[in-house]
């Protein structure tokens, strides 16, 4: 008689040999995060080479509002918690992340720390070249509330920079000639002229090491939505919701504005009265100045007298309209000048009645025009369909790319986006 033979296994080695047989091989391990660091950007011509932005770039899983490039990295800010992969899965990112801009993927060297228990949003981004300015709605934080400057490699915040104000959102920033400014709805900056308790500010010059406050001043008595300095650094432009700038020597009346005004850099900022945008009634959400210095464009959106959700050209000297593209049906949220070529971002469409788009007009929320003639025919041949719950929000470019963000899910043929275009 042939006798059998047992193997006698440890019951624990034994129900673990069981499972495995019950339930399969164990999952391969997660693939590991992507490497700290951003590489070099391709070579390429100035601005986007093509309609479609570059694939399988990350995203952000919320609104994207705004955007700045330093060097080899792509910032991004908004009303977001998570840096998303291609593939969906999630890494914290609190309203503020970093991206590569040669590919989209996400810099985990870069993790903000903006000193804020509470921030509800990231609504602007501004670089000296080296550091990166965040602007936006930070509660119950530390004394640099809603303006902080942090590590454009790391994303610590930078305790030195400290300013006092502004104590409530900051909505736009812009910084040049060793200046920073913000602007927003933040009120008074700095003591009120003497008998004038009603001054405010909305508008400031900061300096970008200390944060101290510069003395420049916009004195609007409403929001400012928008501002840029001229490329020659001669004088800054404002628009928003604002009728009126007041200064100290004009503080009985004030100087009547209609949303949109042009103030000297230096000193206090003195209003450029030869500027005058007779006419307009209307809130800009940004602002372009030509190379030249000649022409301010805007991206216009809410109206109070029919001139609203349009690009408009002005005279940058007297204010005087160029030309006036009211074809956008949905407010005008950004302009970039890259090269010869305006591009204009904005919510809800495009309607193009001199050549129509041959696609769903309100899938084109993201247009290359003719600076010199904005008006129909001279759209160029960019014009992808953007497909978005509302559109593109910002534009800025940097190492030869232009990127785009806003809540879109896809660009011309490029698919599975998540706020975040990349243009090569």
């Amino acid at each position: 008689m042939r006798t059998k033979t047992r193997l006698l296994l440890p019951a624990g080695v034994l129900a673990a040999a069981l499972i495995g047989v019950a339930c399969g091989p164990p999952p391969p391990p997660p693939p590991p995060p992507p490497p700290a660091g951003c590489g070099a950007v391709p070579a390429s011509t100035p601005g986007p080479n093509t309609q479609n932005p570059i694939p399988s770039t990350w995203g952000v899983n919320g609104r994207a509002l705004a955007t700045a490039v330093i060097g080899n990295r792509v910032y991004v800010g908004g009303e977001f918690t998570a840096a998303v992969a291609p593939n969906g899965s999630q890494t914290a990112r609190n309203k503020l992340a970093a991206f590569c801009l040669a590919d989209g993927r996400l810099d985990t060297s870069f993790v903000p720390n903006l000193g804020a228990t509470t921030v509800t949003s990231v609504n602007a981004l501004a670089t000296d070249g080296t550091n990166l300015f965040v602007g936006g709605n930070f509660l119950a934080g530390t004394s640099q509330l809603n303006l902080v400057k942090v590590s454009a490699t790391s994303g610590a915040r930078i305790a030195q920079f400290a300013p006092k104000a502004p104590q409530a959102p900051v909505l736009d920033m812009h910084f040049a000639g060793g200046v920073l400014y913000a602007a927003g709805d933040f009120g008074k900056i700095g003591a009120p002229p003497a008998g004038n308790q009603n001054y405010v500010g909305n508008a400031a010059g900061f300096n970008p090491t200390t944060g101290a406050w510069t003395g420049w001043f916009a004195g609007t008595n409403s929001v400012v939505n928008s501002i840029t300095v001229s490329p020659n650094g001669s004088s800054v432009y404002i628009g928003g919701n604002f009728i009126e700038v007041k200064k100290p020597s004009q503080q009985a009346a004030g100087q009547p504005v209609v949303r949109l005004a042009k103030l000297g850099a230096a000193g206090a900022g003195a209003l450029d009265g030869a500027f005058n945008a007779a006419g307009f009634d209307a809130r800009a959400f940004d602002l372009a100045v030509s190379g030249d210095n000649a022409s301010l464009f805007a991206a216009i959106g809410t109206s109070g007298a029919g001139q609203g959700n349009r690009i408009i050209n002005f005279n940058a000297t007297t204010g005087a309209q160029n030309w006036n593209n009211s074809n956008t049906q949905g407010n005008g949220e950004a302009v970039e000048v890259i090269g010869t070529t305006l591009y204009a971002a904005f919510l809800g469409g495009y309607n193009n009645p001199a050549a129509p788009l041959p696609l769903n007009p309100n899938n084109y929320r993201l247009l290359g025009i003719n600076p010199a003639n904005g008006v129909n025919t001279q759209i160029t041949a960019f014009q992808p369909a953007v497909v978005a719950t509302n559109g593109v929000y910002d534009l800025a470019q940097g190492s030869n790319r232009m990127v785009a963000v806003g809540d879109f899910t896809a660009i011309g043929t490029t698919t599975n986006l998540r706020g975040l275009a990349i243009f090569g």
